[in-house]
């Protein structure tokens, strides 16, 4: 069986269980007023499956004749997993469904008879609100997996035109492509398609009358400067980058992917800048968001270990997400990470997101062969990027390296700068301007501890970031995003810590 036909073999029978479950739910016989909203959410992820399914097989029927048959069965087995526990959440259905519902039957290869024999005793009890509220809850998570998983689909399989216009049509001409299902990389992508013109600005997005910048900072909002200093030609190309930057920020934020939902942008051309606004998370209270640098500066006490991976794994696919997109953050680090607080005045650690894209840009643009001496900054800059005239232009690995930075402040809970002042007191170098041998700093904190703090895997994940492992893959986008979800993404993952334990056990 080739590649799609695998991945609709799977699909199918969850496919088909998760709708009968909801039409029994809805009928006469199962109907519970107050199971509604929960059915109507399952419904809701069901169009889901449906629309990533049909996306992603679409695109293995398209994948590029230069894809090797491995890419797509690393791909293939990934999905399959998930899908595999979709069908084990609404597994306990499975009789009741198969005796009950005739689509299901007509769908379903299977023949369930001792399912039927322990199951339909029971069928009452599946309809009871916290039973099924339970398997819904289950569904919904292991369908957010699949979400996650959508940039590396993309990135893997998108790597011809045609393959690209294939699923931007199926996006315009599909009723349900309002669920989402590669909606959001495909417009992203679509934006870094259009670098030959000045990017439109969307429409939803606010632009104060007269261009003038506000003169001070609105309640629930966050600003940014965004400067351009060249002159002439270079201004031009400045602001083109910033506005599409715009443009991207926009997109990111209307689909969750970390980043604050962009309200305004209005360039100052006497400052050299522009001001973009961004609006405050849903959820959160009007108090001003905090960054981890400046938890880790205060020495605030660390958060548990499931908060602190949560943390981790949400950045790294964050950012795994906007590299299969195209784009490079060039700024990560504590600083860029910020957290909001709730009603109650509780830090919302199970949020965080990504903010400081100053020299954001994409990954196929022109790089400026400029940076700074700054300290702060250079603590999370990749040796060949430090100082104020780096000579390696910026790609993926150096967004990495940074993120390995961040992954060691999380798991060691303290700043990277602090970790850098006592090996300099250590070795009795004073000057504050000094760098350092940065790198041999942090690999040496990732060797002493982090296998004690955050487990073996961790340990593993931040020491590919720091230590080149993904230069070889660069040229290869598809392999660059599998190796990166295998060996970081997969490696902070909290489930990776109990499976490691197992194996050890």
């Amino acid at each position: 069986m080739d590649a799609a036909g695998l991945a609709f073999a799977a699909y199918k029978d969850v496919y088909y269980l998760a709708r009968g479950i909801y039409r029994l739910g809805m009928s006469a016989k199962h109907y519970k007023e107050e199971n509604h909203q929960l059915l109507v959410k399952l419904r809701t992820q069901c169009l889901y499956l449906r629309m990533f399914k049909y996306f992603f097989i679409s695109i293995l029927k398209r994948a590029p004749p230069e894809m090797s048959s491995e890419i797509q069965k690393v791909m293939v087995d990934q999905v399959n997993k998930i899908i595999s526990c979709l069908g084990q959440a609404l597994a306990s259905y499975h009789g009741l469904v198969h005796a009950e519902d005739e689509e299901y039957r007509k769908q379903s290869e299977s023949t369930p008879e001792a399912l039927l024999a322990t199951n339909l005793g029971w069928k009452w009890a599946l309809f009871k609100r916290a039973t099924l509220e339970t398997a819904i809850d289950s569904f919904r998570e292991w369908n957010d997996q699949l979400k996650y998983f959508e940039p590396m689909i993309v990135v893997s399989l998108f790597e011809s035109l045609d393959a690209r216009r294939a699923l931007e049509t199926t996006i315009k001409n599909d009723p349900h492509s309002d669920q989402e299902a590669f909606v959001p990389h495909v417009r992203i992508l679509r934006l870094l398609a259009e670098n030959t013109a000045v990017p439109t600005v969307p429409a939803n997005l606010h632009m104060p009358p007269g261009g003038s910048p506000p003169t001070e900072v609105p309640p629930r909002t966050r600003m940014e400067t965004k400067s351009y200093l060249q002159a002439g030609a270079e201004d031009t190309k400045a602001k083109d980058a910033l506005r599409q930057l715009a443009a991207l920020l926009v997109a990111a934020g209307e689909h969750d992917l970390q980043t604050l939902p962009l309200k305004s942008y209005v360039d100052n051309p006497d400052g050299h800048h522009f001001v973009f606004s961004f609006g405050f998370p849903e959820g959160a209270s009007d108090k001003v968001p905090v960054s981890l640098w400046t938890i880790l500066s205060e020495k605030s006490p660390a958060p548990s270990l499931p908060l602190r991976f949560h943390i981790a794994l949400t950045i790294s696919r964050a950012i795994a997400a906007f590299h299969a997109d195209g784009w490079l953050h060039k700024e990560i680090s504590s600083s860029s990470i910020l957290f909001f607080f709730d009603k109650d005045d509780r830090c919302m650690y199970l949020r965080p997101y990504l903010v400081n894209f100053d020299y954001s840009r994409p990954d196929t643009a022109e790089t400026n062969m400029t940076a700074d001496d700054g300290l702060a900054r250079n603590v999370y800059r990749h040796p060949h990027r430090q100082g104020s005239r780096p000579n390696v232009r910026f790609n993926k690995t150096h967004d990495l390296y940074a993120l390995g930075v961040v992954l060691l402040e999380i798991g060691v809970w303290r700043t990277a700068l602090s970790m850098r002042n006592a090996r300099m007191k250590h070795e009795g170098i004073t000057s504050s301007r000094t760098i350092g041998p940065m790198r041999e700093i942090f690999e040496a904190e990732t060797s002493q501890r982090l296998a004690h703090t955050m487990g073996p895997a961790y340990q593993k994940a931040v020491r590919c970031c720091l230590d080149g492992t993904f230069e070889d893959f660069l040229r290869r986008d598809s392999i660059f995003a599998l190796k990166f979800q295998s060996k970081v993404v997969k490696n902070v993952d909290p489930d990776r810590v109990r499976q490691v334990k197992e194996e050890v056990d």
